[in-house]
């Protein structure tokens, strides 16, 4: 018994040194970072093994349930039914079931519309016209007649104050008075302070008399018969749809002589509440065509949103069309827009404005059928589609962006296959700012920028104007200089964008820039290169512009944080006159672009708001957005001025730009 004692606890000693060895080990051995045991040293005491223990998933009892049949109820009877119970228990009927006419009308009328009046500002000199001198024979007759003789008006309402009286009715003598010869009128269209003693023709006044409106008055109310007036223009046929008759210029009638031929009718000033409004009176008619590319149609209800000023929102009050007017600070421009209708995508363009009157339309594309179209393309990334409409001097439209595909529409805006196609829509547009060039028969070129819209149509009508050699007088402004130098530079560093014609040098700082066909009421950007970095500066007609200096850069983009641009773009205005306030929006991709907007007087400090010292106004650009999105955007501007024109600018924002633009 003791040496089997003996023996067991040898094996014990045996086994206690063996672990403790082994944990010795394990903490002395530098590359050793984990600890463990074994259970193997106790199998020399015993052959029983030790097992983990395991865990048996428990049954669950499956559960079924008898489908339920829920009895169907007509809407009517389920009523009936609801109101039966609400007459049991005293209370009043909860429902009431009202059968509609047809499958999508509603049980309730729409709202009254009430449609915008506007006064045009020729009631003032028709109404003029409808004027007849009185004779002085007739105005001593007067003077003689008795003093009961006054201008009572008996009316319904009268009427209801005394009832027991009867109208009195009085008659005047008209045997001695003579009827005005119709000799001439005094009014002059043309000049409202000469309008009391210029002369007119009698023909032409007949004329003028028979488009005049009849005013009535009844029961205190005054009625207008429209019958003699022109006819409206919502019931004209469409200009627009068949050939290039997307902008028409209207001619107006004023007669100055005794010539019977019409005279395009000069601008004229109009009264404001600060005096006499300077510039150039505009009146612009919209109209708005949709199609789903098989048939096209007139359509009403619409709105146009203005990209310079999004709070600015007109509609067309179901008349189907919007008449814009309003005095010009210059003889043309552009307008960018974005015009809404329900159930057509969304469609920008830009307006051309004129003095004068002008009609416009912009056509509309189904939504169903532009989605259908734009499906395949949108894999792709942000992308839109464009609609050129070409003229017959036009051969065909080109971008330098990636697109998917080009459709031929003719003037009806049907796909067609021939070759006598008038529209081009080009789908799966890379989005952000394009170049659009035109080529002609005659093997000249146009180009224009403009911005692509994610998901959404861009039109642009090309009408062209005839330009003459331009002339632009280059001055240099510096920092601390009051007065400008002449820039004097090389003609080579002065050239068109994306081109490679060159100008020519008229003198020192004066360059004349090649005729060529311009778009109407566009603008031409030229690229200076005579710096570090090449300056873009934006003009229209023969001008003189001011360019700042390498210093005066430096000490605008001071205000940045930096003295670089890098990511930014920014835009220095010129102003020519004083402004009274600025707006500024941005079109971008996904609106990732951020403005703000700095005012520069000229004591050389920089303020928030425009004054009267006002020289230039700073607009800065900033992109929010991803990398894969595109950095260019569109900068849409909006100045009025304190004469009472307004001006509309649209200029172009890319990374590390500085674009000088000069009214």
């Amino acid at each position: 018994m003791s040496l089997v004692l003996t023996r067991m606890f040898a094996y014990f000693t045996l086994i206690a040194y063996l672990v403790v060895g082994s944990v010795a080990v394990r903490f002395m051995t530098a590359e050793t970072r984990t600890i463990s045991f074994s259970n193997n040293y106790f199998n020399l005491l015993t052959t029983t093994g030790i097992k983990s223990t395991e865990f048996a998933p428990i049954s669950v009892v499956a559960h079924t349930f008898a489908e339920v049949d829920l009895p169907k109820v007509e809407t009517a009877k389920r009523v009936a039914i609801v109101n039966k119970i609400a007459k049991k228990t005293g209370q009043p009927p909860a429902l009431e079931y009202v059968k509609v006419a047809g499958k999508y009308e509603l049980p309730f009328h729409e709202p009254f519309r009430l449609n915008k009046v506007s006064f045009n500002g020729s009631l003032r000199g028709n109404l003029l016209a409808l004027f007849v001198p009185v004779s002085e024979e007739t105005k001593e007759m007067l003077a003689e007649a008795p003093a009961m003789i006054a201008d009572e008006v008996s009316t319904q309402v009268a009427k209801n104050d005394v009832v027991e009286e009867e109208p009195v009715f009085f008659e005047y003598p008209t045997e001695e008075i003579e009827t005005p010869k119709k000799e001439t009128l005094t009014i002059n269209v043309a000049d409202s302070k000469e309008s009391e003693t210029a002369e007119v023709p009698t023909k032409v006044v007949e004329k003028a008399v028979a488009n005049v409106v009849e005013e009535v008055s009844i029961n205190d109310y005054i009625a207008f018969d429209y019958s003699a007036s022109k006819q409206d223009i919502s019931e004209k046929k469409m200009p627009t749809v068949t050939k290039a008759t997307t902008h028409k210029k209207k001619a107006q009638v004023i007669s100055k002589s005794t010539s019977s031929e019409p005279l395009v009718a000069e601008p004229k000033q109009e009264e404001g509440f600060m005096g006499l409004m300077a510039g150039y009176p505009s009146e612009l008619t919209i109209q708005v065509s949709g199609t789903n590319l098989k048939n096209t149609e007139k359509l009403s209800n619409y709105e146009m949103r203005f990209q310079d000023d999004l709070a600015e929102i007109v509609e067309d009050y179901g008349n189907g069309s919007i008449t814009l007017s309003q005095q010009l600070a210059e003889e043309a421009m552009t307008r960018s827009v974005s015009i809404l209708k329900r159930g057509y995508t969304p469609t920008n363009t830009d307006l051309i404005l004129e003095k004068g009157a002008a009609a416009y339309s912009v056509p509309l594309i189904e939504e169903a059928v532009f989605n259908e179209l734009i499906a395949p393309y949108e894999a792709k990334g942000t992308v839109g589609a464009l609609l050129v409409e070409l003229d017959d001097e036009t051969e065909i439209a080109q971008i330098d962006v990636p697109f998917g595909k080009v459709i031929q529409l003719n003037g009806d805006l049907k796909v067609t296959e021939k070759d006598e196609y008038r529209y081009l829509l080009f789908l799966g547009v890379k989005s952000g700012n394009a170049l659009l060039s035109y080529k002609h028969f005659d093997g000249s070129i146009t180009k224009k920028i403009l911005h692509i819209h994610d998901r959404e149509l861009t039109f642009e009508a090309n009408f062209y104007e005839k330009v003459k050699t331009q002339t632009v007088a280059l001055y240099e402004e510096g920092l601390l200089g009051k007065e400008k130098a002449p820039l004097i530079i090389a003609a080579d560093q002065v050239k068109l964008f994306a081109s490679e014609k060159s100008s020519k040098k008229v003198n020192d700082h004066t360059y004349k820039i090649a005729a060529e066909k311009s778009l109407l009421a566009g603008r031409k950007y030229l690229e200076l290169t005579h710096q570090e970095e090449p300056v873009f500066v934006g003009v229209r007609g023969n001008t003189t512009t001011s360019i700042p200096s390498e210093s005066f850069m430096r000490y605008v983009l001071s205000r940045l944080e930096g003295s670089e641009l890098g990511n930014r773009c920014l835009i220095q205005i010129n102003l020519s006159k004083q402004a009274l306030g600025v707006d500024v929006g941005s079109e971008s991709v996904g609106s990732s672009l951020m403005t703000y907007t700095q005012v520069l007087d000229e004591d050389g400090k920089f303020y928030d708001s425009i004054g009267t010292k006002s020289r230039k106004v700073i607009i800065v650009g900033e992109n929010q957005g991803s990398e894969d999105l595109s950095k260019d955007a569109k900068i849409n501007i909006k100045l009025t001025y304190q004469d009472g024109s307004v001006q509309y600018l649209g200029s172009y924002c890319s990374p590390n730009s500085y674009l000088v633009e000069q009214l």
